[in-house]
């Protein structure tokens, strides 16, 4: 088997995993048995996913989230101090 086709195996397998946690499914030597794979790989698999989506929120947390709360703000303060808003305070 190829490096590709491995590659491509265990990113189909990881997404089956958290497609069977989503829906519920805690149990890894039930998930093992229905993959047909050991037990010690849905482990390896669980602890991977975990780690990626850990990765991504701390991403989230630091590249995007100051660029959301910077265009916030300065929604905030165009609603809040522009001269055309305080003009139609008026009327």
């Amino acid at each position: 088997m190829t490096t590709k086709m491995q590659q491509h195996q265990v990113e189909w397998r990881r997404a089956k995993v958290m497609e069977l946690l989503s829906k519920g499914e805690s149990n890894q030597s039930e998930i093992s048995r229905m993959l047909q794979v050991d037990r010690s790989i849905i482990c390896g698999d669980i602890a991977f996913l975990r780690q990626q989506s850990k990765d991504n929120i701390r991403r989230y947390i630091d590249e995007r989230l100051p660029e959301e709360y910077l265009l916030y703000s300065i929604i905030k303060y165009a609603l809040c101090y522009h001269p055309l808003v305080k003009l139609m305070e008026n009327i």
